[in-house]
């Protein structure tokens, strides 16, 4: 399918617990609310769209009890968009292809349901948010980082720069290899 807006006829499954918006280079908009009326959203994986855009289309009314995120972005994304800080129920988080982001934000600290969180393919990235932001998050026991490297990098066991900011987390794997 060919989209270049997603509308509201989404809204018709307003049951629906996981919705897959992937892999749609010429989708430009989603059409406000869309997402956020899927009062029954678990699961949401949502990203590369047009890389003309410079921000994700619908998330500003996202659901705020979404448990699961997987991002997929593009390169002349800068940064995670911040709409998704306010999902305090948010369990499990993937970020794939956010070549244009290169330290992940502070506001993470706000996902104080966060358990687990993936990093995939962000060339450009180099730092985590701040050893206070990470220890903010209480519940939050593994982190995945892959194909990452200039942050595998500063993540190094006892050499790298952010490795104090995630020894305490208990499980750490870089590129499928345990820490």
């Amino acid at each position: 399918m060919k989209w270049k807006h997603c509308q509201s006829g989404v809204s018709f499954y307003t049951g629906l617990d996981r919705l897959a918006i992937r892999d749609c280079p010429n989708l430009v908009s989603i059409a406000e609310g869309v997402i956020g009326c899927l009062t029954q959203l678990k699961r949401l994986s949502i990203g590369g769209f047009s890389k003309k855009l410079k921000e994700f289309p619908g998330l500003n009314s996202i659901n705020t009890s979404l448990e699961q995120l997987e991002l997929y972005g593009w390169e002349r994304l800068s940064q995670l968009p911040d709409q998704i800080q306010h999902l305090t129920a948010l369990r499990y988080l993937w970020v794939s292809g956010f070549d244009g982001v290169e330290v992940l934000p502070d506001w993470l600290r706000n996902l104080s349901s966060l358990e687990c969180l993936w990093v995939r393919k962000c060339k450009n990235l180099k730092q985590l948010p701040s050893a206070e932001a990470i220890r903010r998050l209480s519940k939050f026991h593994l982190l995945d980082i892959r194909d990452c490297p200039l942050l595998e990098e500063r993540c190094a066991k006892e050499s790298g720069p952010e490795w104090s900011k995630i020894s305490h987390i208990p499980n750490i794997s870089i590129n499928d290899n345990p820490i």
